[in-house]
């Protein structure tokens, strides 16, 4: 991963807009929010408004909010490691600063750039790891190479970063990586875990076995958090069926999993959603605040509505699963 002073030295040496397109797009997942920022407010100067057009999120990183947080407390980014890229707070210990740790989903996808990402997450002392993996099936087999299981992987975690020292660690999955960080939540003595429609195996009901036998990363009818109660959501859209199954099949193993429904949505993609109407700041600072029961008040009439709406789909035949979304 390249420096943002890299990444305007390589903009300025490429002519083709092809290779400047995949090297915003690497930008735009590599740099922190205040560098991006930094960058996009220069390519005009170093290719005219053709350059600008073709910045992923421009206008979101170059409004009078994002000048504003560039003189403000910045996280560093530091090299990739092979599938781990860390954000730091410089200016903070760590006993004073929160953790957050975010798993990927396929194709290691977040929905959204991975400065947008860093972007909504609350303000105050905190570094960041970010986990991408590639295809692996949904985590079944754990994340290679930090662990085979969701208990390997937190072990590793625990060491390799000293996790024990943060006064607040948060883990935040996505489709694929939903459950399996409430798993490695469980095992790191978390006390926020969040899951962006959340996905979790076809063979759910056969884990059991398969762990008896070795061959699957989590055994999901053991609740190993202990300590502490550990904040699990789950936000799906009310309309995504295939979604609604999932967060039906998790909340069986964790009855203490708050659902949290966008009304009349039926995309797989929440956290985009959630940012396409500039809701994910003020979502992220409600579920991640130090009291959760303000959230489960918000959140309790929409979940219901959801629920009802799914209810009513249902009856009238309109619910139903596209044949490539069945297991």
């Amino acid at each position: 991963m390249l420096t943002a002073a890299a990444y305007r030295e390589a903009l300025r040496t490429t002519p083709r807009s092809l290779h400047r397109q995949r090297l915003l797009q690497s930008a735009c997942n590599g740099l922190a929010p205040g560098e991006l920022t930094g960058l996009y407010t220069e390519l005009s100067a170093i290719g005219g408004p053709e350059l600008c057009q073709l910045a992923p999120y421009f206008k979101y990183f170059t409004s009078k909010r994002a000048q504003r947080r560039m003189l403000a407390q910045q996280l560093h980014a530091h090299p990739v490691e092979g599938m781990a890229q860390l954000y730091t707070d410089n200016t903070q210990p760590k006993p004073q600063k929160r953790l957050y740790i975010l798993f990927s989903g396929e194709f290691g996808q977040f929905f959204l750039p991975g400065a947008m990402v860093l972007d909504i997450l609350p303000p105050g002392p905190k570094d960041v790891l970010i986990l991408r993996a590639g295809q692996n099936g949904h985590y079944r087999l754990g994340l290679p190479p930090l662990g085979d299981t969701a208990y390997q992987v937190a072990q590793t975690l625990a060491q390799t970063y000293e996790t024990a020292q943060y006064r607040h660690i948060t883990l935040l999955g996505v489709s694929a990586s939903g459950f399996f960080a409430q798993r490695v939540a469980e095992f790191l003595q978390a006390q926020i875990a969040i899951s962006f429609a959340g996905v979790i195996i076809a063979d759910f009901y056969q884990l059991r076995a398969l762990t008896e036998r070795g061959l699957t990363a989590f055994d999901p009818t053991c609740d190993c958090h202990q300590g502490g109660k550990l904040r699990r959501i789950n936000v799906i859209g009310s309309k995504n069926e295939r979604d609604n199954i999932h967060s039906n099949r998790i909340r069986k193993m964790r009855p203490d999993m708050i659902e949290a429904h966008l009304i009349n949505s039926g995309t797989h993609d929440v956290l985009k959603r959630l940012a396409r109407f500039h809701l994910a700041g003020a979502f992220m600072r409600l579920a991640l605040a130090e009291t959760g029961w303000p959230f489960v008040v918000i959140s309790w009439p929409f979940t219901w509505y959801g629920r009802f709406v799914r209810l009513t789909r249902k009856v009238f035949g309109l619910q139903k699963l596209h044949p490539s979304q069945r297991f």
